[in-house]
This record gives structure tokens, sequence and C-alpha cells, in this order.
């Protein structure tokens, strides 16, 4: 299978920019992780803290399960690639 230099450019350009995405979405939860502990996890579960903690971690999953390293691009190595450039 011939893969062309500009596809394995765009697929390696994508995979960085989600696995960035994904680092700068990490990076804000630890941030406000405190405030959330405080608030929401020593409190009776309302609809409005599920709601809450379900958007805020619905995302987060969401995120971390289209990263690179569980697509099957990113399993495609660059040098297996790289030898097969057309």
């Amino acid at each position: 299978m011939a893969v062309s230099l500009q596809d394995l450019s765009r697929t390696v350009g994508r995979d960085y920019t989600m696995a960035s995405a994904f680092v700068w979405l990490l990076f804000e939860y630890f941030l406000t992780l405190d405030q959330e502990v405080e608030l929401f996890w020593g409190q009776k579960p309302t609809v409005a803290s599920i709601l809450f903690l379900s958007n805020r971690y619905l995302p987060l999953l969401c995120s971390a399960w289209w990263t690179p390293w569980w697509s099957s691009s990113s399993s495609y190595g660059v040098s297996t690639a790289l030898s097969n450039v057309a």
C-alpha cells in the first residue's frame, strides 16, 4: 500500500493536534479539580451536580478515546509509511 508524503504529513499533524488538545483539556481539569472536589464530591448528589459532572467528564472520556494512541492511524508506523512513500 503506497502512502504519499502529503497524506503522512496530514496524519501526523492531525495526531499531534489531537494529542495537544487532549493535554490542554487535562491541564484545565487539574487546574479546577480542587474546586470540584470542594463543591461537588462531598455533597449529596442532585440533578444539577450529576449534570455538571457528566458535562465535565464525558468530553474528557471522549477526547481520551479519540487521541492518537487509541486510533488505528497511529498504529501505522512512520517508518513503515516512509518505506512505502510513492
